[in-house]
């Protein structure tokens, strides 16, 4: 029903167009992937790496959010046909987010001697991003762990679970800033764009 929901808003808001079934499969996979993470504590690779193909797929046919490899093409002065510049719109936004949040995963098992987090999620990551560059990465990133970190502590006070050993399913806290991103994203960016 959430899937279809998101759908019925996405072809409602474009049409009938390659856009709206970018964002309806954006959508669709988010959802499982953060139904599964909550349920299984596992990102099957079936949607993570199968999204990231989705996306670079999906910004050959209409143009990734966002404007950081036009950027660089200007600043190193390269003239790149749009196509191109979509792709490496969608290839940029899966590796830097997820190459951050990686990094952040071996900093902390380098410093804490255990294992804080899946590599799944980092794929997930990379598989947001390929569908909506860099800056929705980060920005569904930033909303993912702001909200895993808020409701997992407030669900290990509550439970009174052992906030060391708990497993947070930050896949599923992904999935939700991910498609708080496609309901409210470019507005979003829009506005912090112009403080």
């Amino acid at each position: 029903m959430l899937t279809g929901c998101f759908w019925g808003w996405f072809v409602y808001k474009f049409g009938v167009t390659p856009e709206a079934a970018r964002w309806c499969a954006f959508c669709a996979i988010l959802i499982t992937l953060g139904f599964a993470d909550a349920e299984t504590r596992i990102l099957p690779d079936e949607f993570t790496l199968g999204g990231i193909g989705a996306g670079l797929v999906f910004a050959l046919v209409t143009a990734v959010p966002d404007f950081t490899a036009h950027e660089l093409a200007a600043l190193f002065g390269v003239g790149l046909p749009e196509r191109t510049l979509s792709l490496g719109e969608a290839l940029l936004g899966g590796v830097v987010p997820a190459g951050a949040l990686w990094l952040g995963g071996y900093l902390f098992e380098k410093i804490r001697h255990k294992q804080g987090l899946g590599f799944g999620d980092v794929k997930m990551t990379a598989m947001i991003g390929a569908f909506t560059g860099v800056r929705g990465g980060l920005v569904t990133l930033a909303i993912g762990s702001t909200l895993g970190s808020l409701i997992g502590l407030a669900y290990i006070g509550l439970t009174k679970k052992d906030a060391g050993t708990y497993e947070l399913p930050l896949g599923t806290f992904l999935a939700g800033g991910g498609l708080l991103f496609a309901l409210f994203g470019q507005p979003l960016m829009r506005w912090y764009s112009g403080l």
